[in-house]
């Protein structure tokens, strides 16, 4: 048993440093966006100093207001010496001061009382009373001079003036309230001081953090347009979102953790090292109750890291749902499945609750351990250091300094006794944020050249593609397409026609085989260069929260007005933009929800033709358009394909029966392909499509 013990502790302590080096390695990938700003970090860093060495100074002050107070004894001592008034004298013998406190002598050791007549050093309650009673007729006499028994009043005030002053009086003369006045005027000025260096120490190490969530955020979008789309094929639309959005924002918190950890940690270093100078010896057993607390927040650090990757996880699901729900309210009332989505958030939700609790569970415990365990070692430390006053080995002052100092450290403590477990949060997120930072960009290869201004000649050769392994979507397709053609390529579902063309756009690289334009492989051209000579509307026609002047410019950043109003034209989109009150600056909505789906199409045609491009792509351009908006586009598609090499996927093969070709394809093959007289001829599968769409 003993030996099983040791492995699995060992085990475990393996696991939690491989786990801390992972936690430094992802925090310190976060925090060099901070190394551009490292000149206002040093800047920050310095006022940091500058505020925590006015705070310690607070330690001092108070030090010094105790001295002031602990010296009074003594002074009012040398004054009952020089009085002669029978009262004080019988005060001096009893060894009491009008503090009420015994005369001191040496190093802390107490004058022998006036012992009782029992011999046992006490004194009597006789004794007492006498003292009490000298002490009121002391105060009530005026306490002048020596024999002065002045009964006029304005002597009398000037006499207790006169005594008040030589009470309140240093040995040298100094007027201690005077001093105390000094003190603590010094006091607000170095507060003064430390205000001003919190605030430009704050305000500096905030602008760096804010700057470097600015880069962090800014190179997670940029990673994400770099992307393939098999990348946004395999994770969801929601969980994309909560990744660079989210976790972003929470990896970010290490920055303003960092800079609380640096104000503290300075804190609690000056605090320590000014302690063990003071008595180094108290500071040894400070040290030794230490690690017990340290221990404590380790592995509750480690717990939380655990917990709060499964809770971002969750939130992750959370989001993807509520991003699907959104973008197919549409299809949920259609259906009244308000109250089953509903459901289906609950039990999501449920989920993420529970996550949250677990990780809450365990900071909630945290916080009361630490702090039992620190208030343990309170209690050992003043019973140390009373023990140290009542020895006589130090004064109360300078032990009030140094508890002075102690309790500084207090809450500085608190703050990084979950600074780990708050790491841990921030890595977990981090690590969320960086794969997607990390994912193989889609680039060109080293030796890629720029492809020329093309004709429009397509080729496939032997082209094979699977999405999931021995799953081919394609399988040695070969297909030449002759510059200016026309070329529609149908067949049933899922038999690889949006695949093909998408592959020509480089949206997927082939497993096997190539794809030539104008002989060039696309393989070995640059992605721009590649991309500008092919324009591609898409099935769904998706427009920006923006104006339609901005949505058909974004297909050529640098076309000019009249580039744009031309291919506004050529799609037929000027009639119905002739119609709103704002023409060009009409604001679309959300996806173009401002438009019917039949403008959406027109204006994604537009987009497509504003570059004028030598290949175009339409990818089943009229789903979802009624009869009249179809034959309406076919005729601006008809007129806008001159010149151009076309492809075009159809669902609906009435409105490609005047294609110079058609390809069918079935099970990632070309099954035929010729004229649509030609098909219909040959009486094979595009004939069967095509009467059974007939029927319909």
């Amino acid at each position: 048993m003993g030996r099983l013990s040791s492995g699995n502790a060992k085990i475990l302590e393996s696991v939690f440093i491989v786990s801390f080096k992972n936690l430094v390695k992802t925090l310190g990938r976060v925090l060099k966006y901070l190394l551009p700003y490292w000149k206002i970090v040093v800047i920050a860093l310095l006022f940091n100093l500058l505020a925590t060495g006015t705070r310690l100074c607070q330690a001092k002050f108070v030090g010094w207001i105790m001295e002031l107070m602990s010296k009074g004894s003594p002074a009012i001592a040398a004054v009952l010496d020089q009085s002669s008034h029978p009262e004080e004298q019988k005060l001096k013998q009893a060894g009491i001061t009008p503090y009420g406190e015994k005369a001191q002598q040496g190093q802390g050791q107490s004058v022998t009382s006036t012992t009782s007549p029992a011999g046992n050093g006490a004194e009597s309650e006789a004794s007492r009373a006498d003292i009490d009673r000298s002490i009121d007729k002391l105060v009530e006499a005026g306490s002048g001079p020596v024999g002065s028994g002045h009964s006029d009043e304005n002597v009398q005030i000037s006499s207790q003036e006169a005594a008040f002053n030589q009470f309140f009086s240093y040995d040298d003369g100094r007027n201690p309230f005077v001093t105390l006045n000094y003190v603590c005027l010094l006091f607000l000025i170095v507060m003064a001081v430390m205000g001003v260096c919190t605030y430009f120490q704050k305000y500096l190490t905030d602008q760096c953090g804010q700057l470097a969530i600015r880069d962090f955020r800014n190179n997670v979008f940029c990673s994400l347009q770099r992307l393939p789309i098999k990348f946004f094929d395999k994770m969801r639309s929601g969980e994309v979102l909560s990744r660079s959005t989210t976790d972003v924002i929470t990896a970010s918190g290490v920055f303003s953790l960092l800079s609380e950890f640096t104000k503290n940690f300075l804190m609690v270093v000056g605090c320590f090292v000014w302690m063990f100078w003071r008595d180094w010896q108290m500071t040894i057993v400070v040290l030794l109750i230490s690690p017990m607390v340290a221990i404590a927040i380790s592995n509750f650090g480690a717990k939380i890291g655990q917990k709060t990757s499964k809770l971002q996880a969750r939130l992750a699901d959370l989001s993807a749902l509520q991003f699907e729900n959104v973008s197919a309210i549409k299809v949920v009332k259609a259906n009244s499945r308000e109250d089953y989505e509903y459901k289906r958030f609950l039990n999501r939700n449920e989920d993420n609750y529970a996550a949250q609790m677990k990780v809450v569970q365990v900071q909630s415990m945290q916080s009361p351990v630490v702090e039992f365990l620190g208030i343990i070692g309170i209690i050992i430390i003043v019973w140390f250091g009373a023990t140290r006053i009542l020895q006589g080995q130090v004064s109360f002052s300078q032990m009030t300094e140094y508890w002075a100092l102690m309790a500084m450290t207090s809450h500085p403590l608190s703050v990084l006794s979950t600074f780990y477990g708050s790491c841990q949060n921030s890595a977990a997120a981090a690590v969320r944020a960086f794969e997607i930072i990390d994912s193989a960009p889609e680039t060109s290869s080293p030796d890629a050249v720029e492809l020329p201004q093309v004709k429009g000649e397509v080729e496939f050769e032997n082209v094979s593609f699977a999405y999931e392994e021995d799953k081919p979507v394609l399988d040695k397709v070969n297909l030449k397409i002759k510059p200016g053609e026309f070329v529609a390529i149908v067949g049933t579902n899922g038999s690889g026609k949006s695949t093909l063309v998408n592959m020509l756009e480089r949206f997927y690289a082939p497993d096997s085989g190539k794809i030539k334009i104008d002989g060039y492989d696309i393989a070995k051209v640059t992605l721009d260069s590649l991309r500008s000579q092919i324009g591609i509307v898409f099935q769904e026609s998706i427009l920006f929260r923006d104006t339609i002047y901005e949505n058909v410019r974004y297909g050529n950043l640098n076309a000019s007005d009249a580039e744009i109003k031309e291919a506004i034209t050529m799609s037929g989109a000027d009639e119905f933009i002739a119609k709103f009150p704002e023409g060009l600056n009409t604001n679309v909505g959300e996806r173009g929800s401002a438009l019917s789906g039949g403008q959406r199409q027109r204006l994604a045609v537009a987009r497509a033709l504003v570059h004028n491009p030598h290949i175009l792509i339409l990818d089943e351009y009229t789903s979802g358009l009624d009869a009249n908006a179809e034959s309406n586009l076919t005729e601006v598609i008809d007129r806008s394909m001159k010149g151009r090499t076309c492809l075009v996927i159809a669902h609906r093969l009435a409105t490609i029966r005047h294609a110079d070709r058609i390809v069918v394809m079935n099970a990632g093959k070309i099954a035929e392909e010729g004229s649509h007289s030609e098909l219909m001829a040959k009486n094979g599968l595009y004939r069967q499509i095509f009467e059974t769409q007939a029927v319909v």
